[in-house]
């Protein structure tokens, strides 16, 4: 396939899935903004008038950033999330099971990630546990990004974060070759 025959495809697709997502605006971006809103009101407006600022910003500021990539992990799929999307079903049995990734993992990682808090808030154990989770690099990547700081170095979370997309990808790729998961 050509090079403008690859565009005119990329194009049509992309075109394509951006009129469904405008078409079915109640289902894509409604409970998204709902969800937000929930979140700034309870964590940024109820619980963070109580506290004290971190980093030199006051707790709703603090969250922003980890709030908006929340929402967009939830409802995207980036390379990072596509690869753990396309391995998740590889291992899925039935339609059934493609739940519990982001069930069990996925929103835990999200929650334990640093979006609510500053990863230094916590006990010394827990902050060697949180630096397995991906999430926490990609929200102090997003709050560096925002607002200029970061529990992180932004140059690390960006190092591990393209890293856990590599091995994602090496992973995903060898389960491909092997055949795992392909039904006949």
């Amino acid at each position: 396939m050509k090079l403008q025959q690859q565009w005119i495809a990329f194009h049509t697709i992309v075109t394509k899935e951006v009129m469904r997502f405008v078409r079915i605006w109640v289902q894509t971006v409604l409970p998204a903004a709902i969800t937000m809103s929930r979140y700034f009101v309870i964590f940024g407006h109820l619980i963070g008038s109580q506290l004290a600022p971190i980093q030199g910003y006051n707790y709703i500021d603090y969250i922003v950033p980890g709030i908006i990539l929340m929402a967009i992990i939830n409802n995207s799929y980036a390379v990072l999330f596509a690869l753990g999307g396309l391995i998740n079903a590889i291992y899925a049995k039935t339609f059934d099971d493609i739940s519990i990734i982001p069930t069990f993992v996925l929103t835990p990682l999200t929650y334990l990630g640093g979006i609510f808090y500053s990863v230094h808030m916590l006990p010394p154990f827990w902050q060697h546990v949180s630096l397995v989770n991906p999430i926490l690099y990609m929200i102090n990547a997003m709050r560096y990004g925002m607002l200029g700081i970061s529990d992180i170095d932004y140059r690390l979370a960006l190092l591990i974060v393209i890293g856990f997309v590599v091995a994602l990808y090496l992973f995903a790729l060898y389960l491909l070759r092997k055949g795992t998961g392909i039904r006949y």
